[in-house]
């Protein structure tokens, strides 16, 4: 029992000083967890052309939000430097209900380089709304297919005229 409560607090310690390192670079309200090795350096939304999302994330019909995150250290590599991991993204309306739950983002890709694999951007984009939602919750993980280390967060985009 003694064991299993030393490792339960080891593991909530590394998983909180890992969200401590990285919540400096944290922008636009962005709510990370983070497990396992991975580090985050950034996390913050632009809109196309790498235009930085001002505080307030708001956002007009037909126009993507990206979420970058930008990682220190990154996922468990194989002996050609390439690693494999899973992504997804569920956006909610206000209401909470689900708009979109995508499949896995990454899973035609088998491999990618463990160098490329620390820079995640994904997109969300509102194309159309049967009643106006003041604002929709965007959630995505990203996860290491060959270890335990995993990103999951959400952040709120404001819809406006």
């Amino acid at each position: 029992m003694k064991k299993n409560l030393l490792l339960l607090a080891y593991s909530l310690f590394i998983s909180f000083s890992a969200f401590a390192q990285s919540k400096a670079g944290i922008k636009n309200n962005i709510k990370l967890d983070i497990w396992g090795d991975v580090t985050v350096n950034k996390a913050y939304l632009v809109y196309d052309e790498d235009k930085p999302v001002p505080a307030g994330n708001q956002a007009k019909l037909n126009q993507k939000i990206y979420l970058v995150l930008e990682l220190d250290k990154s996922w468990v590599e194989n002996t050609e430097h390439l690693v494999n991991i899973g992504g997804q993204e569920v956006i909610t309306t206000s209401t909470g209900a689900e708009v979109l739950r995508s499949a896995d983002l990454f899973e035609k890709l088998e491999t990618i380089k463990a160098e490329d694999a620390k820079y995640i951007k994904f997109h969300a984009v509102i194309t159309n709304m049967t009643k106006p939602f003041p604002f929709f919750t965007v959630k995505f993980r990203v996860w290491d297919k060959n270890g335990l280390s995993e990103i999951t967060g959400s952040y709120t985009m404001k819809m406006v005229k």
